[in-house]
């Protein structure tokens, strides 16, 4: 027998028929958007993880509603784990991020069980970022950040990593998470624009003319920046090539830093 779960505790009216509770031979089992993640059996609780804030509500109702205690994801998770692989919440001592690309996504690894991958999907109107967080190889949460034409942000996919980490029970360190992954960022993007200093400065060993060298200064920094960030000004054809060289200079300069 399946029923809806009902609002005893929670401060909702109703989950809206999104936690269902399946009776079969004394065994109740918890299913939150089509998703088992609880049951209790022999008067004994399990529950396979928290996946997000509202799977969370449906699973503190029921075990409330049982007898059980239920404060919060880490106490949860603590008393009564029913998946061996489940890993507890992060915390600030556990945070040694990195990050790196894979194929469209980028992925930010917070320790061997956890992770975050970021993308960017077009819209009819712009674009959105998409963060997902991965525990031990299951999606358990995920965030998105809708935009029209441009983010202004420190680092690529800011704002839609801050939401998840916000939002998410299996982080308990948030802040202290957000500034690692801003440090971890920043690195990278230092180290790409010195990439990007180094090959445009080899204008001055390939090109022979100062046309070609500033010719190849200027294609290489825009191949390296993707197009983003550089507006080349209008009547830059115009200029000499001395004036040319001494502003591409001072453009490979700030990329070196």
């Amino acid at each position: 027998m399946t029923y809806n779960l009902t609002n005893r505790y929670d401060s909702k009216k109703s989950f809206y028929g999104k936690a269902k509770i399946e009776n079969s031979n004394g065994k109740q089992s918890l299913y939150s958007y089509g998703t088992k993640v609880a049951e209790i059996e022999n008067g004994k609780p399990k529950v396979y993880g928290t996946y997000s804030n509202t799977t969370l509500r449906h699973i503190k109702e029921f075990l409330l509603q049982n007898g059980f205690k239920a404060e919060n994801s880490k106490q949860i998770m603590k008393d009564y784990s029913g998946n061996e692989t489940y890993a507890e919440p992060i915390s600030k001592n556990e945070t040694k991020s990195t990050i790196s690309n894979s194929g469209s996504a980028t992925i930010f690894k917070v320790n061997d069980k956890i992770e975050i991958q970021a993308v960017s999907e077009k819209t009819r109107n712009g674009f959105r970022h998409i963060a997902t967080l991965i525990v031990d190889g299951r999606e358990v949460d995920k965030a998105t950040a809708n935009y029209l034409n441009r983010t202004w942000e420190s680092y690529e996919y800011e704002s839609v990593i801050d939401k998840l980490i916000d939002k998410s029970s299996y982080i308990t360190e948030k802040e202290e998470l957000k500034k690692k992954f801003q440090e971890a960022s920043h690195q990278k993007i230092e180290g790409e624009f010195k990439t990007i200093g180094n090959i445009a400065s080899l204008g001055e060993v390939f090109g022979k003319t100062q046309m070609e060298k500033n010719d190849w200064k200027l294609r290489m920094i825009k191949a390296g920046l993707g197009n983003k960030g550089l507006d080349v000004p209008e009547g830059w054809d115009k200029l000499d090539e001395k004036t040319k060289e001494a502003r591409l200079n001072a453009i490979i300069k700030e990329l070196k830093k």
